[in-house]
């Protein structure tokens, strides 16, 4: 089973993509009948009726929305695991391949992101200002046919959300994004916090504004998190005193040491 957005045995679980079903014996008598039917976990899920096969060793049927079975998906998975059957009826009588793992399955993608890297520093921070470039790691990131992809930043303190732009699907393992503007956020950050901490989180449309989102616990932590950051100063020290302190007239150099001293790219 070999989906043509993606070129493997895995897709979107909003579906609308063309896979291609190889084989044998998909051999239709006159009067009867072809089918591809998904299985899960030994569960028929989703039936494809009255498909037309290419040709005795090969079936092309669009990829189902599977987007209602997301809960199904077992903990630490990012997919529905499927087994894809093809049935032959002939007026009554059934024949059908056999559900298995193996070249017959086919997985269902939810996106899922694991990691956050901010290009201009590296980790998972950046200037509250936004601009930078992100590269979003993670799973599922497949777009359907006719579908978009979304990247958004929700705060945790304060409960804000920001669409992210240029957004580009360089793989269904890796996004990348512009960090939003946060800046109108700063004044509601608590205090002793030195920015908004913030889930990144991917979401998929398809073609016909079916939506699956990657999950977020909303907490500004772990793999999923990236921290808007402000300005902070905590030490300044003049090289020729040792200390916070220098002449009137000038010219010492002093070393400011802090956070969040971050320039986005093109600024000052």
């Amino acid at each position: 089973v070999t989906d043509e957005q993606t070129g493997k045995n895995q897709g979107s679980i909003l579906g609308g993509d063309t896979l291609k079903i190889k084989g044998a014996g998909f051999n239709v008598p006159a009067g009867g009948e072809a089918r591809v039917v998904f299985y899960l976990n030994g569960t028929k899920v989703k039936t494809i009726e009255k498909v037309t096969p290419n040709d005795p060793g090969e079936i092309e049927v669009s990829s189902p929305n599977l987007s209602s079975l997301a809960s199904e998906i077992p903990a630490g998975k990012d997919a529905l695991a499927l087994a894809v059957v093809v049935n032959i009826d002939d007026e009554g009588h059934q024949v059908e391949s056999l559900a298995g793992t193996g070249s017959d399955s086919f997985e269902a993608f939810v996106p899922q992101v694991q990691s956050v890297t901010d290009e201009q520093t590296g980790k998972n921070q950046g200037s509250i200002l936004g601009g930078d470039t992100v590269i979003i790691k993670g799973s599922g990131f497949v777009v359907p046919a006719g579908g978009s992809s979304e990247v958004r930043f929700r705060g945790v303190e304060p409960q804000e959300d920001y669409a992210a732009s240029e957004v580009t699907v360089l793989s269904p393992t890796e996004i990348q994004a512009k960090v939003p503007d946060m800046a109108a956020a700063a004044s509601k950050i608590p205090t002793g916090k030195t920015g908004l901490a913030t889930d990144v989180v991917v979401t998929i449309t398809d073609a016909f504004s079916n939506r699956v989102e990657s999950p977020s616990e909303l907490k500004g932590t772990g793999s999923d998190s990236f921290e808007a950051q402000l300005p902070t100063v905590s030490s300044v020290t003049d090289e020729q005193t040792g200390k916070n302190q220098g002449s009137i007239l000038g010219g010492d150099t002093v070393i400011i040491k802090g956070s969040g001293f971050v320039v986005p790219a093109g600024g000052s």
